[in-house]
């Protein structure tokens, strides 16, 4: 009811006996988390038949965005859907258990967005530096997706793809103190916003890096100030400094 008045429900199913995804974080006063909580079961429900009953609405998608919430088969079956018709999917990890979902195969990935410890665990090796993080992400391409991009809390951001292009972002400022929650949801939002606007791949890294580091002022996890015409200012202030993030 909330955000209907912001996006299109009318194709949410809703399942009689289940509840909505659900994860809470505990938080002790320095920002640090001391546990999650979790009720993730409704998601063994999206199934490959489930995907189907959609397939008319799917195919008239300008973009395909899933996270590894859903099954692995779900999401082998939303790659082929992509690649029949040719639409842009982008696939985004969740955590490191939720890699279990992982595709075997990510051919027909345009972009797949992943944070380091998901690829640590995954790949079984470590991400300490923006090095680190660009060599995981040439790893990641082996996969077959067509670039990748590997985030470190919300201060480091590698993009590699297929075509050998690189571009590394790192925050310069002291960003110790604030508390993280949200930040990857926005920097995922605000690059995918950037690409549909037909955005180059640098300025929708900068909206994407905008975006997550201006959600992390916010104790909320979607900043109250957040709209297509602050997103763009934000990116604009951003951009006038981007050097200093470029490394």
């Amino acid at each position: 009811a909330a955000s209907e008045h912001f996006m299109d429900v009318s194709a949410v199913d809703t399942l009689e006996g289940e509840a909505t995804g659900t994860f809470m974080e505990v938080v002790n006063p320095n920002g640090d988390i001391l546990f999650g909580l979790s009720d993730m079961e409704i998601y063994h429900c999206m199934t490959p038949e489930w995907l189907t009953k959609h397939l008319t609405l799917l195919k008239r998608a300008k973009y395909l965005v899933a996270d590894l919430n859903l099954p692995k088969e779900t999401l082998e079956l939303l790659i082929a859907l992509k690649m029949k018709h040719q639409i842009p999917l982008v696939l985004i990890t969740v955590s490191v258990p939720k890699m279990v979902n992982m595709p075997a195969s990510l051919d027909g990935v345009d972009l797949l967005i992943v944070k380091h410890d998901e690829t640590e665990a995954f790949l079984n090796l470590a991400v300490k530096s923006e090095e680190d993080a660009e060599q995981a992400a040439i790893k990641w391409l082996s996969y077959g997706a067509h670039s990748v991009i590997v985030t470190k809390n919300d201060d480091t951001l590698v993009y590699v793809a297929d075509n050998g292009e690189t571009i590394r972002y790192k925050n310069p400022h002291d960003i110790t103190n604030r508390y993280k929650w949200g930040a990857n949801e926005a920097i995922c939002a605000g690059l995918i916003y950037a690409r549909q606007q037909g955005k180059s791949i640098s300025q929708s890294l900068m909206a994407g890096f905008a975006n997550g580091y201006y959600t992390t002022q916010s104790l909320s996890l979607v900043r109250s100030n957040l709209s297509t015409l602050q997103l763009e200012k934000d990116i604009e202030e951003l951009a006038k400094v981007e050097k200093e993030y470029r490394v």
